[in-house]
């Protein structure tokens, strides 16, 4: 998940889970946020930002969006469009490095936010559930190992 594409991706899927759990209003409400945030960022942010900086704002969407979509009962109005926009303009940031194919983030969102929500309809929660905590887990690990110590995880350990 260090950079390209894949980070992305992965923040659109948090926030397609957590949309999930909204009404259909909420969805496209969160929905219109990340496209419009997502364009203005890949438009208008310069692409100077350091890789880490954009590996830290990309781990913590992710933090957030499945956060969100695991601890919020109910999903309110006043925290999907900022968190829509926060993940659309992180998702901008990274295609404006000058990876145009990092957009498709919010192509992922725009599919999954629908059968997500029929499942959520359905009362099969259980799913979304396991899908939102392994990106909790793996956005967790990808931002607190870098800041271990363990000579194990350094990149020069064996030098």
């Amino acid at each position: 998940m260090i950079g390209g594409v894949l980070p992305a991706l992965l923040a659109g899927l948090a926030l397609g889970l957590a949309l999930a759990f909204g009404t259909r209003r909420m969805r496209l409400v969160g929905l219109a946020a990340l496209t419009l945030a997502a364009g203005a960022a890949r438009l208008i942010v310069p692409p100077i930002i350091a890789s880490e900086t954009l590996l830290l704002l990309s781990s913590l969407a992710i933090l957030l969006a499945s956060g969100i979509g695991l601890f919020a009962r109910p999903l309110r109005l006043a925290v999907v469009a900022p968190l829509g926009t926060f993940v659309g303009g992180v998702i901008g940031m990274t295609a404006s490095e000058g990876n145009d194919l990092s957009l498709l983030g919010v192509a992922v969102a725009l599919v999954l936010a629908t059968p997500a929500a029929w499942l959520a309809l359905r009362r099969e929660r259980i799913v979304l559930r396991v899908a939102a905590s392994w990106l909790f887990t793996v956005a967790l690990l990808v931002t607190v190992i870098p800041l271990v110590t363990t000579p194990g995880y350094a990149p020069d350990h064996m030098e």
